[in-house]
Formats: structure tokens, C-alpha cells, sequence
């Protein structure tokens, strides 16, 4: 039975694989050249990794790993801990469909096209955003997005497409808030919103655990090749998604060693976790702000 189903979705696997490393690596070539990254590839690789998630055999790439016991293989599930320590608490069909649907709206939400300038009062920026919304063309597509897909998840509302919803807006808030607190404090753009819906790619693909470690794994990438390139070509701008997606690829290769020395820390919860990052996140915010200081004081002595 596991060995049928093994060679039932295992075809399907390699071509999940292959959709998220062909994006990965159009992600990466339209950044080095533009220094943006295309909806066309993000969009279009978070709807089929959340549409390949509903799959009914068992391939999700979200949340599953193969292992073997002796020349049978096992395709067992990744936990999820969303909401509490592993296993996750067990959730109704209609709660897991109100989660996901939930999530989608966000993800939908976060796709509009948007407008908030920080040098307008609260209220007038309010009237602003909402007016742009109104009249903007993709507000009515994502309405019509968020329907859809809320109505389609109730034909299968399974903990895959709960991962996979869940890795999309945890990848995308992880990027979100560093792009928020690092824009504010250089008062510039620190980053595209490109790299925000890449990583939400990412995260709808492999689920919301790995997105953790590739968040923490892409600066260091990052951080060689721009001494580098500022050593040789005194150029200190360059693009995100090619790190994020080597962080990925290797997250991805690796999972599994990585899986068995992190899976103690992920047993804490989803919830303990995400406290912890945005601790993170405002505590690098706060050591971002100090360093420039530092440095403007010091190229005033």
C-alpha cells in the first residue's frame, strides 16, 4: 500500500520540484538584471504550490519527507505546529477551511496594488489608500481571487493546503516587517516588494519551518557577495531574491538533517515562534539604528 502510493506521487513530487526550481532560478536571473522580480513568476508559483498542496495523494511538498525502511519507502508528514506544540491541535474540516481562507485573503490583500506615503497624516493617507484601491484594476482580480479560492478550498480543506497558506503569509511577513523597519530607519527603500512575494512562494512550497531558517540563512549569502562587490566595484546595491532562493535551494537539500537538529525548537509552537521573531525584527531594528548613528557620528569627527 505505502509502495503504491509511493510510486503513485512520487512523478508528481519531481514535477513540484522542478516548477519551484525552474521559479527560483527566473526569480534569481530577473533580479541580477533589473533588480525586481516579476508577479508573473510569484503569483503564478504560489498558486499552483497552494493548488498542488490539495492534491489527493499524498505529495505535498509543504509537508511531507520520504524516509525508508528498508526498501519501503514512507512518506510521512512534516508536523505544522501552528498553533501549538507538536502534534498540532486537531482542527475540524470547517476551521481548517476558515484558516485558510483567511490566509488567502491575506495573501491576496498583500498583492494589491498599494500606496501609503509616510509623509502624509494618518487620516489623509487613509483616504488615499482606499481611493487608489477603489479605482485600481487589481483590486477587482483579487476580490474575485480571494471568492474563488475560499470557495474552492471547501472542496478539500486538508492540513497540507493549511501548511502551505500558512508558510505563504509567514514567509511574506517575515520579509514584510524587515522591509518596514530597515526601510524606516535608512529613511529608503531597503528592499522590493519582489522579495516579499518571493519569499511567499518559497514559504506556500516548503511550509512555514524552513521559511525561518531561510530568513536567517540569506544574509550571510547576501552579506559576502555585497563586500565583495562593494570592495571591487564600490557598489553597495544589490538584489535579495538570488539569496533568498539559494537559501532555499539548500534549505530544501538539506531538510532533513536540518529537520532532525531543529525539530526540538519548532516543537515549541508556531505562536512562540513568531513572538520570537518579532522580537527579532525590532531588536535588529533597533541595532540598525544605532549602527548608523554610530557611523554619522563618526564621519562628522
Amino acid at each position: 500500500m505505502i509502495t503504491a502510493v509511493f510510486v503513485e506521487s512520487l512523478p508528481l513530487c519531481f514535477i513540484g520540484y522542478f516548477v519551484l526550481f525552474y521559479l527560483l532560478f527566473s526569480a534569481t536571473v530577473t533580479d541580477f538584471k533589473t533588480l525586481t522580480i516579476s508577479d508573473r513568476i510569484t503569483v503564478f508559483g504560489t498558486v499552483f504550490a497552494v493548488a498542488f498542496s490539495m492534491l489527493p495523494v499524498n505529495c505535498a511538498l509543504s509537508a511531507s519527507e520520504i524516509c525508508w525502511n528498508g526498501y519501503n519507502p514512507i512518506i510521512t508528514p512534516m508536523p505544522l505546529n501552528l498553533f501549538s506544540p507538536n502534534p498540532a491541535v486537531p482542527m475540524t474540516p470547517v476551521t481548517v477551511w476558515i484558516v485558510c481562507s483567511g490566509l488567502w485573503c491575506f495573501w491576496c490583500f498583500a498583492m494589491l496594488d498599494r500606496f501609503w506615503y509616510p509623509q502624509f497624516p494618518f487620516r489623509k493617507n487613509c483616504i488615499v489608500f482606499f481611493r487608489h484601491l477603489y479605482r485600481s484594476r487589481q483590486t477587482k482580480y483579487y476580490f474575485s481571487a480571494a471568492l474563488a479560492g475560499s470557495a474552492f478550498f471547501a472542496l478539500n480543506p486538508c492540513l497540507a493546503l493549511l501548511s502551505s497558506l500558512t508558510g505563504a503569509a509567514a514567509g511574506m511577513c517575515l520579509i514584510w516587517g524587515t522591509r518596514i523597519i530597515c526601510s524606516y530607519v535608512l529613511r529608503q527603500e531597503a528592499m522590493g516588494f519582489g522579495d516579499v512575494t518571493l519569499m511567499g512562494m518559497i514559504g506556500a512550497f516548503l511550509g512555514w519551518q524552513p521559511c525561518v531558517l531561510i530568513f536567517f540563512l540569506a544574509p550571510f549569502a547576501g552579506l559576502i557577495f555585497g563586500i565583495v562587490q562593494w570592495i571591487l566595484k564600490g557598489n553597495n546595491r544589490l538584489p535579495y531574491g538570488p539569496f533568498l532562493s539559494a537559501a532555499a535551494v539548500l534549505t530544501f537539500l538539506a531538510w532533513r538533517q536540518i529537520w532532525q537538529n531543529t525539530a526540538d525548537i519548532f516543537s515549541l509552537g508556531g505562536v512562540f515562534i513568531g513572538i520570537s521573531m518579532c522580537v527579532c525584527l525590532l531588536l535588529m531594528g533597533v541595532l540598525l539604528r544605532a549602527v548608523r548613528l554610530f557611523f554619522a557620528q563618526f564621519q562628522k569627527n
